[in-house]
Order: structure tokens, then C-alpha cells, then sequence
């Protein structure tokens, strides 16, 4: 480059305030600046084509790098997009939702427009008569079917209704009766007692299939009266034509066979039980006097159940816990480790299983007192019988040379089972104070 004419001046010389934007700088103002530049740049005489294209270029990165490219540009887009709106604005009010919903649903039935526009006024003049005051007046009458049928009877109708308009705003202008607030308040209580009923049957259902009994028997043995009952023994001979065969076990013992108790208890289906009951005290505390009203009533019966059977299901795996421990005699060091972790898991389960309970009892007004009389009682003797392992431990480690149990380090791992314990189960407090008071005796006499 020979000349100094072809040298632009450098960026930092221009004012700044000629290549920044004014806060009311518009789209024809930084165009007009890019344009006034290329003008300067085109007085300067370029020696060469590789010259001008290389001022240019420079042109065009000083207004990338100082914004006016990104203003001229977000101000265009402004503009597009409020014309769009525009545009969008002009297409509701020229096509309305109510014209969108009778076009789809005469193009469903093949039909044009207007055929279709007198078929749903004609229907609306029909359909619904006398729903508001059926709804008002319901009360379930044992003589006419099944309470779910006689809800689902109106609330189809409602649905027919409500077929024939494209918004429930719509039906609510057309038919002021509707409107009516003790009208939609019952409607709501239909619609939840509808969901809880089926949600109890269903799982209690599911509990059904799962335990293999109808009454929820967790320790009738696996048969019924169609198939014969065989004793284990001849259950583990069977050959492969045997198939019908039942087995003589009890739903509790099978479980425990396959599963822990804490994996149990992780089950979907324990778990949902206390979904269903919170979600039933919920309903009941909202609806309870509408369904009281209409004479509903939720499947009480069945929801207690329900609320019982964790804890059945615990009672019953301590039973059979403590059936093992009563029938060995003699029992080695491993075996005597293996039923203390047993009987650790078992008590602090059934310590949880009564904590839910409590849980889901208080202050529900379905639902009354209605856990086992002798289920604290059981638990009380999974306690006595965990600390006599204790003590055949003690006495066990007492005769081997060389080996010292620490029982007082192992109380201590326990502290947050016995304190639930003491919490959870009436005479739980006294009895856990003895058991402790007879350990700490005998590490004395040992000592």
C-alpha cells in the first residue's frame, strides 16, 4: 500500500459516540450509519480490488463489534413479531374457538358447517333435562343397582352435555341452571367418591391376588377346595404330573422365604395402602357431609382392612419368628447370630408398622380403633425372646476360651430399636428397662 490516503484512521481516534447506539437509535438510523460509512470509505481511492474489499471488511466488523449489526437487527425482529400478532389477533377474531370446535367436529362426521350447526343446537335443546335437579335431589336408593352405576348413570349425562359445547364457559352461558354452585359442588363429590371407590376395590383386589386369599388370610395354608392339601414332604416328591398339587405353607412363610422384611414392606403394594387411606381421610374431610347426604358411603369395610393388614402381616411374621425360636434347642454361636439380626429386623418393622398406623388414624373420621388386642403383646415377646438369644450368647461366649463379648457395645448398636420400642409399644418402656437391668447384672456376675 503506497500512500497515506489509503490508511483508515484507527478506531480508537473516531468519537465513540459515532458508532454507539442512542437509547432511540431505530432500524433507519443504524442503517443510514453503515451507509454514511461505506460512503467515507468510498472517497478513499483504493489502489487495488484486494484493497476495497479489505476496507470493507473492516467497515463491517467496526459495526459487529459496536452493536449496530444486533440493533438493526433486534428492531426488525420487534417488528416482525409484533406483525405476526397482529396477523394472529386478526385470525381469532375472524375464526373464534367455538367455529374451531364445530369445523373439527363436522369434518369428523363428515358433514358441512351449518348442517352440523343446526344438528348440535337441535341436541341442546334435548339433552340434559332435568340433570340439575336429578343431581340436586340424588340419594343413593339400594333398589335401584349399585351405588357406582347409579353416580356413573348422572355423570354420563353430564358428559353428554358438555358434548355438545366447546368449553364448559360456553354450556354455563347457554344453560344458566348450570351455574348452579350446590350443582358442581355434588358433581365434585361424584367424581371423588367414584376414584376412591375403584381405588380401594382395586387394590384390595390386588391384595387378594397377591396373598391367594379372598378374606386376606396371610396364615391359611395354600389351598382351596378344589385342590387336595399335601403335606411338605410329599410336596418336595412331586413329580412334574403333580402339578395341581398345593403347597402347605402360609402366605407369611412363603414371603419370608423369599424376601426380607424390610424389602417386603418396600413393596408398591403395602405402600400404596397409606396413599389410599391419607387420600380417603383427604376426600372424606372435603366431601363427607355431601356424601352423607347422598347416602355414599366409601367401601369402609374395605379400607379397614386395608389399614390393618400391615400390621396383620407383621404379627403374623412374628409368630412364626418366634414358633422357630421356641422349637431349637440347641443352638450353636452362628445360628444364635443369625436369629438375633432376625428378630432385630422383625421388631423394629413392627415398631414401624404401628408408627403408620397411628399415623393414618389420627384425627380420620371414617376410620376407628381397629388394630389386633394382642399385637402390642406379641411384639412385648419378640422382645424377651431377643434378649434371651442375648443371654445364650453370653453364656455360649462364656464357655470358649479366648473369646469376649462386648454386650454392652451391642446394647448400644440397638439403642435406636429399644427406644423404639419403649415409644411405639404400650409396656414397652418397663419391659426394655428389665431386660437391660438382668444384662447388666449378669456382665457384673461375670466379671
Amino acid at each position: 500500500m503506497t500512500g497515506s490516503t489509503l490508511i483508515p484512521p484507527p478506531l480508537e481516534q473516531h468519537p465513540t459516540s459515532y458508532y454507539q447506539e442512542d437509547e432511540g437509535t431505530s432500524s433507519d438510523d443504524d442503517t443510514s450509519q453503515y451507509e454514511q460509512e461505506m460512503a467515507e470509505f468510498d472517497q478513499i481511492i483504493p489502489a487495488t480490488k484486494e484493497e476495497r474489499e479489505r476496507l470493507e471488511w473492516q467497515t463491517m466488523l467496526r459495526s459487529v463489534l459496536d452493536g449496530d449489526v444486533l440493533s438493526a437487527e433486534k428492531t426488525r425482529i420487534g417488528i416482525d413479531s409484533t406483525t405476526r400478532d397482529d396477523h394472529g389477533a386478526d385470525y381469532r377474531k375472524n375464526f373464534p374457538v367455538a367455529d374451531i370446535w364445530l369445523g373439527a367436529r363436522a369434518r369428523i362426521r363428515c358433514r358441512n358447517i351449518e348442517e352440523e350447526r343446526k344438528r348440535v343446537e337441535h341436541r341442546r335443546l334435548r339433552v340434559g333435562e332435568g340433570l340439575v335437579r336429578d343431581v340436586l335431589a340424588f340419594k343413593y336408593d339400594e333398589g335401584l343397582g349399585p351405588p357406582k352405576e347409579q353416580v356413573n348413570s348422572l355423570l354420563r349425562r353430564l358428559d353428554a352435555v358438555e358434548a355438545f359445547y366447546p368449553s364448559i364457559k360456553a354450556m354455563l352461558l347457554d344453560k344458566p341452571a348450570y351455574a348452579e354452585v350446590e350443582f358442581w359442588k355434588r358433581i365434585d363429590a361424584m367424581i371423588s367418591w367414584v376414584n376412591l371407590a375403584g381405588m380401594i376395590r382395586h387394590h384390595y383386589a390386588l391384595l387378594q391376588k397377591w396373598t391367594g386369599s379372598q378374606t386376606l388370610d396371610v396364615i391359611a395354608p395354600n389351598t382351596n377346595a378344589e385342590l387336595p392339601l399335601v403335606a411338605r414332604a410329599n410336596y418336595a416328591r412331586r413329580g412334574p404330573n403333580d402339578c395341581d398339587m398345593v403347597d402347605a405353607t402360609t402366605f407369611v412363610e412363603r414371603i419370608l422365604k423369599e424376601d426380607s422384611l424390610v424389602q417386603i414392606f418396600k413393596k408398591r403394594t403395602l405402600v400404596d395402602i397409606g396413599h389410599i387411606i391419607s387420600r380417603s381421610n383427604e376426600n372424606y374431610s372435603i366431601y363427607g357431609h355431601l356424601y352423607k347426604a347422598m347416602n355414599l358411603s366409601a367401601g369402609i369395610d374395605l379400607l379397614r382392612e386395608l389399614l390393618v393388614f400391615p400390621t396383620t402381616l407383621m404379627h403374623a411374621s412374628l409368630r412364626v419368628r418366634l414358633d422357630y425360636a421356641n422349637k431349637v434347642k440347641d443352638m450353636d454361636l452362628l445360628r444364635i447370630d443369625q436369629m438375633l439380626d432376625d428378630f432385630t429386623i422383625s421388631i423394629q418393622e413392627a415398631c414401624k408398622r404401628k408408627f403408620e398406623y397411628e399415623g393414618l388414624i389420627l384425627g380420620s373420621s371414617i376410620l376407628q380403633h381397629c388394630l389386633r388386642a394382642d399385637y402390642d403383646d406379641i411384639v412385648l415377646e419378640a422382645v424377651t425372646t431377643f434378649f434371651g438369644l442375648l443371654q445364650r450368647k453370653l453364656k455360649s461366649v462364656d464357655g470358649i476360651r479366648g473369646t469376649h463379648f462386648k454386650e454392652t457395645e451391642f446394647l448400644e448398636a440397638q439403642s435406636d430399636l429399644l427406644n423404639d420400642v419403649a415409644a411405639a409399644i404400650d409396656g414397652g418402656s418397663i419391659l426394655v428397662a428389665e431386660q437391660l437391668w438382668k444384662v447388666w447384672f449378669y456382665g457384673r456376675s461375670r466379671c
